[in-house]
């Protein structure tokens, strides 16, 4: 009773809880979880994270990487990571490691942080009917958003890019953009009646001008802008998620109002991240390999082994009894595994997980006992590393024991790389036969695959693939479908569920064999759906607040120069307005005069060889036509790092210079420099000139050493210098080649450069034999022993992949057999000896363009100018009379034309220019008006040529702007210079100008250094071939990188104009680290680090000195409007990088069914991703202000590098492009020159200002 009694009183004693008390507790609990800085501690973890399982790819392969750092919910990292092989091949002993949270324990901390974010703070604002409103169109998106990642295809149904019905969705299309261009006009009519909303008028008017405008083009363009049906079927997808995206937001619009776009986003982003989850339960991965006439009906899992045993006595099928490799692995030493449908046990003697097969050798511990045992021994290989194409094969000894009484009755060899060829071993045991075979895992399907042709088709004169495709037969039983298919490279085949992407070919012993991709995955639309929700909302919040910030510009409320008011006054001042404009008009005029004349074709003076026309004689060479001046520049570019050769003084061994006696040279006769075309003119034709001149660079001086050479101011040498120490190379050469084959991370800087001359030589040798005609001497007997000898030595020429000189003309051998035909380019020297041959064989007239290429090489030799001139004329004329094939004569001129104005290399002289006159405008603030519209006018100049040049390498190309590293850079630049025009033209202030100036010269001088790997306009590999993709996710991604790079140039800006000598103080580390590395004797470390560390203290010291403080307090307005213009660009970066890195994901997707395969290079875009949403999260829960901003936005460009270049110095990954040693030196300089600013940037503060009074 008492306890009865005790019950109310207690209850009395503490209150029941409102449910406004309750709510109250929940919010204290849900508070932190949705903090912004839990959200930007998440992001920086995630970056943590994705850097290191970026770096464990260098040793291990990408499965065991995602599953050990990404799908796990504790990740071991070991120290090791941190010092890759490819970059410490000395350093690869590190011990211990830390566990870190894995990426199911970040991404579930982040799905919890936004749940709870939305659930205090983006609360639902509509009442009333605009609620219900609101539900209705939301509910109706959702089941859009479902119905297009359901149905994206039918389960039973075929789908194939060749039936995809182009016509009828294109039309769609166009028609449809006329949708948001009505949406816009009555947008823009809304506010043409409100003063107050000119900002919102003009920006819907020229959306709805543009929309109708594209809408009107694509219309009337008709066949000639068509999509072709492989990108149509991939813009098709993303139209359907960017409708469902395009409801959910009208939902989110009526519900939240102003916060609309966030909610979006967030969903998108939930969306992505359950799509891992969805891919780890439901996606599966295999593929299938068939020789022509074969088929199948399983797929084979390359990441899983099994041991089969097949009992092949019955007549109407085989019984197999499978063992899979995990169970191989774990059993335990002289352990057997029993199985009752075998007459047998199984033991392991060892297992290997990867392994490669050798002769058997006395002394080989092979304990097998039949079959490929006695002929062969394993030998245990490496694991493939990265995204390697290559498999892994595992191979075992396995011992066959007796049941009854344990006694090995066999020991057998297994090995998947051997039964991948169809050699399996058979053993009797029990009276039966039985297949053994250690393969891959199958997977057996109720469908047949019957493989019909596959086809390979190479870049023009090369064994480089620009196509694979298959022809298939398909038939399926169960769904009554039997049909022929067509599968090529980014236009797969969905079937019951499965996608069937064109993999590889390959030709094994004339038998043309073909690997396709096959991928289970349910959700394969939830990436797309994903992907446009997110660009969506996005973009609708940072265009609201581009959209307000704008408006408050225009209306005054924010000052964009108040400090300088005189300027803006002198701008209303027509006086001002001329006397202020005439620098600016005077030095566009100058500069445009100097552009003109190098833009102008050389014209050849009376009695000279007209070199710029033979330049412009076409050329087959890596894969495309080029103008025979393309292969000279390019050549010479690898041979030199120079495009012309510049005349060499001799030296004796005392360093005195030696005149030649024969020449009397004065100071007004000095010897101008060479084309790169006449020495190339030179080898072809045996001039000893081409001997003579300085055209290989050698830095080494140890290589110097080895071929008894001085060192040299310019570091070029005469191919006759280096002739008589080529012997005393070979060796160093010869042991270099060996180490590159098996650990090319271990080679030494010296073994580099051998390896580097090595290739140079070659190529100088590989130009020689294609165009010098065969030395074939009548008169010295033997004719056709000569002809054979020199038949083997163009057969051994053409596997090189030479320069082709020589088009087919089929008139010459139309009468002969196929066999005999000439329908491929030729080289000179090739084409030279078949003329030869087929006059005097089959009477059949010689090539018309390898005889007047004789006669060219023939007139230059006998310096004949006007006979050359003619000859070439005539070349040329043969090209218009025979319409070769893939020849286009204008496009050849146009590119020499571009070749010889080398629009990339002389603007960025007028960068410099206009970057000085911006940062003076900053000394003379009297004269800041007209230097600044100086500058301005000079950058628009240097623009207008850059925008053109990239157009220029589009038409040449035919291709969209960036398709390597080189076009990226090229491209970077001009989207950073057109941020800092836009910057100019709103903020005044010389900042846009410095930015685009500093930008642009920057960026062109990379492109310089990365043009001498030789031709910038190079084929791609065939997955990379799809215009689609290059035109969206690789310029998406590019305008990624150039946005986060001006945020972070502009935080160099706050830096500097805080403390003007960090940027003197870095800029001198940088030098003195490039002096330095002469100086072996000094340990690396120091003389990469030492002088960074040392610019801190050179930055700050003086201005303590000097204004008592390590900074200088800048004007309000100024830092201000620095942090705006940080805070905007990071929103262009943060937009671009997302849906870039995405499409990047999509791509991948379409092309061989992985949408996020954790590659390098895409790791690498989501840390720039992660980076710029970390910034802005910071600065949104003010845990950093304006100089906190402008220090991340300087880090920004430490990850947008990585991403650009480290990640292809790992030397892993579809997307690497070898390792490099210059290119991770200036990386590592950067990077140090980076941190060496944030440190000076944060060191202290300015001066207080003095109190007033």
């Amino acid at each position: 009773m008492s306890t009865l009694q005790e019950t109310p009183a207690t209850q009395s004693a503490v209150p029941p809880r409102s449910p406004g008390e309750e709510t109250i507790d929940l919010t204290r609990l849900l508070k932190p979880v949705a903090s912004l800085k839990l959200s930007v501690a998440l992001f920086a973890l995630g970056i943590f994270l994705v850097l290191a399982g970026t770096l464990a790819q260098v040793d291990k392969d990408i499965w065991e990487v995602v599953s050990g750092y990404f799908r796990c919910w504790l990740a071991w990292i070991p120290f090791q990571v941190f010092f890759p092989r490819t970059w410490f091949p000395q350093m690869q002993n590190i011990p211990g490691g830390i566990w870190f949270p894995g990426g199911w324990t970040i991404g579930g901390l982040m799905t919890l942080n936004l749940l709870a974010a939305h659930s205090l703070r983006f609360k639902v604002q509509a009442k009333g009917p605009r609620f219900l409103w609101g539900l209705v169109i939301t509910a109706v998106g959702m089941v859009l958003t479902w119905a297009v990642i359901e149905f994206g295809t039918a389960r039973d149904a075929i789908y194939e890019t060749s039936s995809f019905n182009v016509e009828s969705y294109w039309n769609i299309l166009c028609f449809s953009l006329l949708i948001p261009a009505f949406g816009c006009g009555i947008a823009a009519t809304k506010f043409s009646s409100q003063p107050k909303k000119k900002t919102e008028f003009w920006t819907y008017s020229i959306l709805c001008l543009l929309l109708m405008g594209m809408s009107f083009f694509l219309i009337a363009g008709g066949d000639a802008v068509r999509l072709d049906n492989a990108s149509m079927r991939i813009l098709w997808q993303l139209i359907q998620a960017t409708v469902a995206g395009g409801v959910l937001l009208g939902g989110c619009l009526l519900l939240f109002k102003k916060r609309a776009g966030i909610v979006l986003l967030h969903a998108g982003v939930l969306l992505l991240m359950a799509n891992e989850l969805v891919v780890h339960q439901l996606h599966e991965e295999g593929n299938i390999v068939l020789e022509e006439g074969q088929t199948t009906n399983f797929v084979r899992d390359i990441r899983s082994a099994e041991l089969a045993f097949v009992d092949r006595s019955d007549e109407k099928q085989d019984v197999q009894t499978v063992v899979p490799a995990s169970l191989l692995t774990a059993l335990a030493e002289g352990e057997a595994l029993v199985d009752e449908q075998l007459p047998f046990d199984i033991g392991v003697r060892a297992y290997y997980p990867n392994a490669d097969l050798k002769r058997r050798e006395a002394g080989d511990d092979n304990p097998g006992t039949f079959g490929l045992a006695t002929t062969h021994s394993i030998v245990p290989a490496r694991k493939s590393a990265g995204t390697d194409s290559n498999a892994d094969y595992p191979a075992a000894y396995i011992d066959l024991v007796d049941k009854e009484t344990g006694d090995i009755v066999e020991t057998a060899l297994v090995s998947a790389l051997a039964a991948s060829v169809d050699q399996v071993d058979s053993v009797d045991v029990g009276g039966k036969s039985y297949d053994v075979a250690l393969r891959f895992k199958r997977n057996y399907k109720p469908y047949s695959i019957h493989l019909i042709d596959v086809r390979k088709d190479d870049y023009i004169g090369t064994n480089t693939p620009m196509n694979y495709s298959s022809e298939v037969r398909l038939v399926d039983e169960t769904r009554n479908e039997d049909r022929r298919i067509k599968i090529w490279m980014n236009n797969p085949l969905r079937f019951a569920g499965e996608t069937f992407y064109q993999s590889g070919y390959n030709n094994l012993g004339g038998k043309e064999v073909t690997t396709l991709q096959v991928v289970t995955n349910e959700g394969w639309m939830i990436p797309y759906v994903a992907c446009m929700i997110v660009a969506i909302g996005m973009l609708y919040q940072f265009g609201q607040s581009l959209m307000r910030f704008l408006d408050r510009m225009v209306t005054g409320r924010v000052p964009v120069n108040a400090e300088n008011e005189s300027e803006s006054t002198a701008g209303r001042d027509w006086r001002g307005l001329i006397i202020g404009s005439i620098p600016a008009v005077l030095l566009v005029g100058l500069f445009g005069y100097w552009l003109n004349g190098l833009a102008t074709p050389p014209e050849p003076e009376a009695g000279e060889m007209n070199l710029y026309a033979f330049g412009q004689i076409p050329v087959v060479y890596e894969g495309r036509v080029q103008p025979i001046d393309t292969l000279a520049r390019n050549s010479m570019r690898i041979l030199s790092n120079r495009e012309t050769i510049k005349p060499e003084p001799e030296y004796d061994k005392e360093g005195e210079k030696q005149a030649d006696e024969t020449t009397e040279a004065t100071a007004e006769e000095k010897p101008s420099s060479t084309p790169a075309v006449q020495w190339l003119l030179e080898l072809a034709s045996g001039d000893p000139q081409a001997m003579q001149r300085p055209v290989i660079r050698i830095d080494s001086d140890e290589v110097l050493s080895t071929l008894g050479l001085e060192r040299r101011k310019s570091h070029r040498y005469t191919l006759r210098e280096i002739q008589p120490g080529i012997q005393k190379l070979i060796p160093a050469v010869k042991e270099a080649r060996e180490l590159n084959q098996k650990a090319p991370e271990q080679l030494s800087v010296y073994q580099r450069k051998v390896l580097e001359l090595e290739r140079k030589l070659g190529l100088v040798d590989l130009l020689s034999q294609s165009f010098l005609s065969p030395p074939i001497d009548p008169s010295a007997g033997g004719v056709g022993d000569q002809i054979k000898f020199a038949l083997s030595q163009v057969r051994a020429l053409d596997e090189r992949q030479p320069p082709l000189i020589v088009p087919p003309v089929a008139s010459s051998t139309k009468e002969l057999d196929a066999a005999l035909k000439r329908d491929d380019w030729e080289t000179y020297s090739k084409a030279f000896l078949l003329d030869i041959l087929y006059a005097g064989a089959f009477q059949s007239e010689a090539n018309p363009f390898s005889s007047k290429f004789a006669e060219i090489l023939l007139a230059f030799q006998d310096e004949n100018a006007k006979s050359f001139n003619t000859s070439v004329k005539e070349y040329r004329g043969l090209l218009n009379e025979y319409k070769i094939e893939d020849v286009d004569p204008e496009m050849l001129t146009y590119e020499a034309h571009f070749n010889s104005f080398s629009p990339f290399f002389w603007p960025a002289f007028i960068y410099i220019f206009a970057f000085i006159l911006a940062v003076f405008s900053w000394l003379v603030p009297s004269a800041v008006t007209p230097l600044n519209r100086a500058a301005l006018g000079l950058i628009l100049l240097t623009f207008a040529v850059h925008t053109w040049a990239i157009w220029a390498r589009i038409q040449i190309s035919g291709r969209p702007p960036v398709t390597n590293l080189y076009s990226s850079a090229v491209f970077i630049g001009w989207a950073a210079v057109l941020f800092g025009v836009v910057m100019e033209l709103v903020f005044k202030r010389g900042i846009g100008n410095v930015l685009a100036a500093v930008a642009g010269f920057g960026s062109l001088w990379i492109a310089h250094g990365l043009a001498g790997d030789g031709d910038t306009f190079k084929v791609l590999q065939a997955v990379l071939d799809t215009q689609f993709w290059l035109s969206t996710h690789v310029v998406c991604v590019t305008l990624g990188y150039a946005a986060t790079y001006v945020a972070g140039l502009l935080g160099v800006i706050f830096v500097t104009r805080r403390n003007p000598l960090a940027l003197v103080a870095v800029v001198a580390a940088v030098g003195a680290a490039v002096g330095l590395q002469h100086y072996d004797s000094i340990p690396v470390l120091v003389r990469n680090v030492g002088p960074y560390l040392l610019a801190v203290p050179l930055a700050l010291v003086p201005m303590y000195l000097l204004y008592g403080a390590p900074q200088i307090r800048l004007p309000e307005t100024l830092e201000k409007n620095l942090a705006r213009m940080i805070y905007g660009t990071l929103c262009f970066a943060l937009w671009f990088s997302f849906v870039g890195t995405v499409l990047g994901g999509l791509w991948a997707d379409d092309s061989w069914g992985r949408f996020w395969g954790w590659d390098p290079k895409e790791n690498g875009a989501l840390i720039i991703v992660l980076w710029n949403a970390l910034v802005l999260h910071a600065r949104w829960d003010k845990i950093i202000k304006d100089r906190g901003l402008a220090l991340l936005a300087i880090a920004g460009n430490i990850t947008t590098a990585w991403s650009w270049f480290g990640v292809n110095e790992l030397g892993v990954g579809l997307h690497s492009y070898g390792f490099t040693e210059g290119v991770l030196f200036y990386l590592s300089l950067f990077v140090l020159s980076q941190l060496a600013l944030i440190v000076i940037g944060a060191w202290g503060r300015p001066k207080a200002k003095p109190a007033a009074g």
